[in-house]
């Protein structure tokens, strides 16, 4: 009988650990769309962090089942067909231009119903509002957990030695100008549009002018639009600036040769130019050259950073917004999948992710300086980008067009040495290019807002 009160016992032990043992959890699998040559960083990068952080939840990060093609409007049409069959992801990766155009399909579920609960607030403004601008509605309909963008930065060591004040804080264009030209005694321009001296006055005044609504090419009606009040305000001002010595750049003259021949450099490392536009990944070229000046006991350069300039008739709008990957959900995904762009834009994802790379996160409790040192890195982050009337997809579409700008350039250079006035020249751009914008195919979204 011993035996089997022993028995007994036992089997009351065994009962009550299996009781005790929690239940049994279903696993679920999201279905990660991506171009082929990101699965493998998907899988190993950002899937496991994800399970290991959700283990009921399991990603499967399947590639395209076509070869992405280069041209974004057929790129999206693809993504779009994928999207409409039997085997479409819950959450897919695209780039930008095809984001644009999946939007423009309505082939993307809307996230503001998803961000009812959410604090838009902890996500970079610029990168919202640069998503949010590739839509007629100003709806979200993806979300990009890194970004590249501008901020203006400065030659602290330079301003100090001019006896000039730094350019802290939110400026106008007329402080930096002022500015720009009170440090000159010191450098031999005040301010570049690039850190480089390959910048130009075209790409200038298209950056300077953008914040203002001023654009080379109308997309819909295919047509120039360079003949305008906007744009003539917007060259007087350069000009007169790289008349003084303010504005560093480069005019070609109307046969081809620069107007001022520069070997290319860094204008901003030299000490040529103490004021320029760049974007983060300078702060590395900065860190690297002040490594090696200091094994050779050469003085360090000193530098800080501060948000683009505005327009005052823009407040807050400049700079540009350049965004790698844009996490989205098909229009008929599983609500499920909304855990994982959550997930990615997540505080703790983006510490994990942000000394791994060169972009900048969307999470801005992880936007922090590089290496320790004191600059505002919120800078790339509050200017809002100019988004509306973007025609960088024609240009991709038409190769042929960069012809355009060598068209202003020469026009340009013609008014500068006093044989046209600026609004001649930009009468003679807009005639020359619409001729060139003639000769080629209307594009589609063109033709079809004239029926």
């Amino acid at each position: 009988m011993r035996w089997l009160r022993w028995t007994c016992v036992l089997w009351m032990i065994v009962g009550c650990s299996m009781q005790q043992q929690p239940p049994r959890v279903e696993q679920q699998t999201i279905r990660l769309g991506a171009s082929p040559e990101h699965v493998q960083w998907l899988r190993e990068q950002m899937a496991v962090r994800y399970e290991a952080a959700q283990q009921a939840i399991v990603i499967d990060v399947v590639p395209t089942p076509f070869e992405p093609d280069e041209q974004p409007r057929k790129r999206a049409g693809q993504w779009s067909a994928w999207f409409d069959g039997p085997d479409r992801p819950d959450v897919a990766m695209v780039d930008m231009d095809a984001y644009r155009v999946l939007v423009e399909r309505n082939a993307l579920r809307p996230l503001d119903p998803l961000l009812q609960t959410e604090r838009q607030d902890e996500w970079a403004p610029a990168v919202l509002a640069a998503l949010r601008g590739a839509s007629e509605d100003g709806q979200l309909y993806g979300l990009a957990p890194f970004f590249g963008a501008s901020a203006l930065f400065y030659r602290t060591d330079i301003l100090q030695a001019a006896g000039v004040r730094m350019p802290e804080g939110s400026l106008v264009w007329d402080d930096v100008f002022a500015i720009a030209q009170d440090v000159q005694n010191r450098a031999k321009h005040g301010f570049a549009f690039s850190a480089w001296s390959k910048t130009d006055i075209i790409s200038d005044a298209i950056a300077f002018g953008a914040p203002l609504g001023v654009r080379m090419v109308d997309p819909i009606a295919w047509r120039m639009t360079v003949d305008t009040d906007a744009w003539e305000t917007v060259f007087r001002t350069l000009l007169d600036a790289y008349r003084s010595g303010t504005l560093a750049t480069t005019i070609r003259t109307p046969s081809g040769r620069a107007a001022r021949k520069n070997k290319i450099t860094n204008w901003f490392i030299s000490g040529d130019v103490p004021l320029v536009l760049s974007d983060h990944t300078f702060v590395h070229d900065l860190l690297r050259e002040n490594e090696q000046r200091s094994k050779s006991n050469v003085p360090l350069l000193q530098w800080g950073i501060a948000p683009v300039p505005e327009h005052a008739q823009a407040p807050n709008v400049g700079g540009s917004v350049r965004i790698p990957d844009v996490f989205v959900l098909p229009a008929r995904s599983q609500t499920l999948a909304w855990d994982v762009i959550q997930y990615v834009h997540g505080a703790q994802y983006a510490r994990l992710r942000v000394s791994e790379q060169l972009w900048l996160p969307t999470n801005m409790s992880a936007l922090r300086p590089l290496a320790g040192l004191d600059y505002d890195a919120r800078a790339f982050a509050t200017r809002l980008p100019s988004v509306r009337g973007d025609a960088s997809e024609l240009f991709v579409q038409y190769p042929q067009l960069v012809a355009l700008e060598r068209f202003g350039e020469r026009h340009i250079a013609r008014a500068l040495r006093g044989e046209q006035t600026i609004r001649q020249a930009l009468r003679l751009w807009a005639r020359e290019g619409d001729a060139l914008l003639a000769s080629l195919k209307r594009p589609d979204s063109a033709r079809d807002t004239d029926r």
